[in-house]
C-alpha cells in the first residue's frame, strides 16, 4: 500500500523537492499555524492555571478569552494539518517509517480529545455551582500545555531524524 500511495504522490514530492519556495512556503505554514493556534492555547492555558480563582477568572472576563480562543485554535490546527498533509506526501517513505512522526499524531489526537473536553467545560464553569468545572478547566489546561509542547518536541525530532 506504501508504495502504491508513493506513486499516486510521487509528482507532489518530485515537485515539492524541486522548488524551495515551496517547500519552505508550506513549512512556514506548518509553523506559522502552530504558532497561531498553539500560541493562542498556550496563552488560554496560562491564563486558566495562573487566575487565583474561579470567581476572579470570571470577573476578568478569561471565560471569554478561553472560548474565544478555540475558534483560533481550530483555524491553526486546520492550516498546520492542511499543511502537515502535504509534507507528508513529499516525503511519504521517510514519515511512514517513523516512529516519532506517529507519536506526535497520537500527541496531536490527545490534544484534540483534551480540547474538547475543555471546551465542554465552558457552560458549567460560568454557571453557579461551577467549582468541579474550575478543578476540570484546570486540570485540562495543565494537560493542553505539557501537549502543546510535547507536539512540537517530537516534531522537531521528526524533522532532524
Amino acid at each position: 500500500m506504501t508504495e502504491t500511495l508513493a506513486a499516486w504522490v510521487g509528482p507532489w514530492a518530485a515537485f515539492f523537492g524541486e522548488h524551495g519556495a515551496v517547500s519552505i512556503g508550506i513549512a512556514f505554514l506548518h509553523v506559522g499555524g502552530m504558532l497561531w493556534g498553539g500560541g493562542r492555547a498556550v496563552t488560554a492555558d496560562l491564563l486558566t492555571l495562573r487566575a487565583p480563582s474561579r470567581e476572579r477568572f470570571l470577573a476578568d472576563g478569561q471565560l471569554g478569552f478561553l472560548a474565544a480562543s478555540h475558534r483560533d485554535v481550530l483555524r491553526g490546527l486546520v492550516v498546520t494539518a492542511g499543511s502537515g498533509i502535504l509534507l507528508f506526501a513529499a516525503d511519504l517513505e521517510h514519515y511512514v517509517g517513523a516512529p516519532t512522526y506517529w507519536a506526535k499524531m497520537g500527541a496531536v489526537a490527545v490534544l484534540l480529545i483534551n480540547g474538547l473536553f475543555l471546551r465542554r467545560l465552558e457552560a458549567p464553569l460560568a454557571a453557579e455551582g461551577g467549582e468541579a468545572a474550575w478543578a476540570g478547566a484546570r486540570r485540562h489546561a495543565g494537560i493542553s500545555l505539557v501537549l502543546w509542547f510535547v507536539t512540537l518536541l517530537l516534531g522537531l525530532i521528526v524533522g532532524e531524524s
